[in-house]
């Protein structure tokens, strides 16, 4: 129900009015609103999406981060955790000696969907990808699983360690760190040419006898650009789990990297849809399906289920150049018509022809019409 059923682009040439189609009756019932309170209450919850394009090898998932303090993307991997900060700079976290046989399995499947229609090649669109709350990597070393996970905009690794597993085993390696030291409060800071990174003091647990137990613990530096974990005493015969969390508010994005609200539309069933231009998109491979040429602007369309303030799905829709998305018009549940200016000639489209209607600008800025569904 919620894949991109219809992607239908029309240039309409300069001085043609870009109007949407007749709307539906459902949206009499409920006119044009400002973004309820709270409605992107979980828009900004780390969620990890099956990596494409030109993200970093060796990484299966990433994770695009926007909290307003910060813009950019994890992505996730059997041998690490990667960070790229919109403002530019990347930050990785290796796994010394992981095994490349390591399998990932993501988890706590997620109801939101994530597309991305950029240019007019259709073998690099993406429609309708799953998210996942968790990604475990197994035995990423001999007995040790690796769980990457999300707590709000911050990124959690667990490393489960299972009965007389090693944990000296562990290593991670900061390359591009130009400092690495453990502050008073047992918190590992990563000094890099990003900014002072943080990871909170790491906490060490057993379940024993369905309860759980603390176990003394703490980063250990192992050389210039290494780390690994102290442990204290535990019991061997049971599992071990060791819970960082890697903090990344001292991050800022670029200012030019944001969604700016063009449109709201609030349908007969309480669903929100919101039309937003986004801007900065660029090459970072941190927009999480950012697979196609993208140029300043570009269509950003969310689904919003009313209830729950949960977002349902979410699509990024544009050219090479900029796209400005104008206004909006609910059809039918999902889907929607959306009208704007361009000055891209590689918009997407669906259709027998498959080109536009008007496949060239007949100069300065053209209105387009899109029909989508979200």
């Amino acid at each position: 129900m919620l894949e991109i059923a219809l992607a239908l682009s029309a240039l309409l040439g300069p001085g043609t009015p870009a109007t949407p189609a007749a709307g539906a009756p459902s949206q009499d019932a409920h006119p044009p609103t400002a973004l309820p309170a709270g409605a992107l209450e979980h828009a900004c919850d780390v969620a990890f999406l099956p990596a494409h394009g030109d993200a970093p090898a060796g990484f299966d998932f990433v994770a695009p981060v926007r909290d307003g303090r910060m813009r950019g993307s994890f992505a996730v991997g059997a041998c690490g955790v990667s960070f790229a900060a919109s403002s530019g700079g990347v930050h990785t976290m290796r796994f010394v000696g992981a095994s490349p046989a390591a399998q990932a399995w993501p988890q706590d499947e997620r109801l939101l969907r994530t597309s991305d229609l950029r240019g007019n090649d259709p073998s690099r669109w993406v429609s309708a990808d799953p998210s996942f709350g968790s990604v475990r990597y197994t035995d990423v070393w001999p007995g040790i699983d690796a769980i990457h996970r999300g707590e709000g905009a911050q990124l959690r690794y667990d490393f489960e360690l299972a009965p007389h597993a090693d944990p000296s085993a562990i290593r991670l390696a900061f390359d591009d760190a130009c400092e690495l030291r453990i502050d008073a409060e047992g918190a590992l800071v990563i000094e890099t040419e990003l900014g002072s990174l943080r990871q909170r003091a790491p906490h060490l647990f057993q379940t024993l006898e369905g309860k759980e137990r603390d176990v003394e613990g703490s980063f250990r530096l192992l050389g210039e650009h290494e780390v690994g974990f102290e442990v204290g005493a535990y019991d061997a015969d049971a599992q071990l789990v060791i819970d960082p969390v890697i903090t990344y508010g001292w991050l800022v994005g670029s200012t030019d990297g944001q969604e700016r609200p063009v449109d709201v539309k609030v349908d007969e069933l309480g669903f929100i849809y919101v039309l937003a231009r986004t801007q900065g998109g660029g090459s970072l491979w941190n927009q999480g399906t950012l697979v196609g040429p993208t140029g300043n602007d570009d269509l950003f369309l969310m689904l919003i289920d009313g209830q729950t303030n949960q977002i349902v799905s979410r699509m990024t829709f544009g050219g090479s150049q900029n796209d400005t998305p104008v206004a909006m018009q609910v059809v039918s549940f999902g889907e929607v018509v959306v009208a704007g200016e361009t000055l891209s000639t590689d918009l997407p489209v669906a259709s027998p022809s498959g080109m536009p209607y008007q496949p060239t600008n007949l100069g300065g800025l053209d209105a387009f019409a899109a029909r989508l569904s979200v």
